[in-house]
């Protein structure tokens, strides 16, 4: 014979079976929802020249393309030869996701790197370097090593750090710190501590 439950132990046993179908509920919700996209920076997707490319000619500007549109603020992209000087002329122009940077002209054979700084669409700067080459025989230039006659020696965050001797490559995209990228607003601001763009 069966014998049925009341009171306070009936109310105990609907209580536990609410529970368990509640968690079990709840972790379904979890198992089946999908996961959020990550909130992260933008990132260099492709570049014209790339990333060490040999071109056969040299190129009349420079692009580059990222992951999602960036701020149309704080852009800077320069190009220098392997002595240092600069090819890159005037400002780069913002359309999206895309940056592009006009030369001075033709270049001539040599080797190049481009150095750009651009501002995230979530409001971060993103920066890296690379190096490209115009002609067959062309060496390319090294980003551990930069010229004396382009970088600044002393450190521009005024906390008595060291500047940095290696460039981030574009693979990185690393973002330096924000005291660094505006030590005199966006049209002289620095992308690496100790380097002047």
């Amino acid at each position: 014979m069966l014998t049925r439950i009341t009171g306070p132990d009936r109310t105990r046993g609907r209580r536990l079976r609410a529970a368990v179908v509640g968690a079990l509920l709840a972790l379904a919700a979890v198992l089946t929802t999908p996961a959020a996209p990550a909130l992260a920076h933008d990132r260099l997707v492709s570049s014209g020249p790339e990333d060490e490319e040999r071109l056969t000619t040299g190129p009349e500007e420079v692009t580059l393309v990222f992951s999602g549109e960036v701020m149309d603020v704080g852009a800077a992209v320069t190009v220098l030869d392997a002595e240092g000087a600069q090819v890159s002329r005037g400002g780069p122009a913002i359309d999206g996701d895309e940056v592009s940077q006009r030369l001075s002209g033709a270049l001539p054979d040599g080797g190049y790197v481009v150095r750009w700084r651009v501002v995230s669409g979530d409001g971060h700067p993103i920066s890296g370097a690379f190096p490209f080459a115009v002609g067959e025989d062309t060496d390319l230039p090294d980003l551990t090593a930069p010229p004396s006659s382009t970088w600044s020696s002393r450190p521009s965050s005024g906390d008595g750090a060291a500047p940095t001797d290696r460039l981030p490559r574009a693979a990185d995209n690393q973002s330096p710190p924000q005291s660094v990228m505006w030590e005199r607003g966006a049209r002289q601001s620095r992308s690496f501590p100790g380097q002047t763009l």
